[in-house]
């Protein structure tokens, strides 16, 4: 079954509250389905090479998304993103621990 325009999260609705035919999509942040009207697509860096080229490729944003990263500081993300390292390094830590323990 594929999904209908009434799952986006967007605010895309006509008039009477009757959704518009639109494409779905998915928001690379959220992971949210989103109609076209409800999204944006950008250039996002997704890879920094090891001889320092920065790779980038076009990804679908829902606007609620879009809305809160204009809003949130850089200093913001930044610190989310270092902590997200330091618990993903953890884990890998811990897994790696636990295979001597056996």
């Amino acid at each position: 079954v594929s999904p209908s325009t009434e799952d986006c999260v967007g605010r895309c609705k006509a008039h009477f509250g009757v959704p518009k035919k639109r494409k779905l999509g998915c928001c690379i942040v959220c992971r949210a389905l989103v109609c076209n009207s409800c999204r944006t697509t950008r250039k996002v860096t997704v890879d920094v090479a090891p001889d320092s080229v920065v790779q980038q490729t076009r990804c679908c944003i829902c606007l609620l998304c879009m809305g809160y990263a204009k809003q949130t500081s850089a200093t913001e993300f930044a610190a989310r993103e270092m902590a997200m390292a330091r618990a993903r390094s953890k884990r890998a830590l811990s897994t790696e621990t636990s295979e001597y323990i056996l």
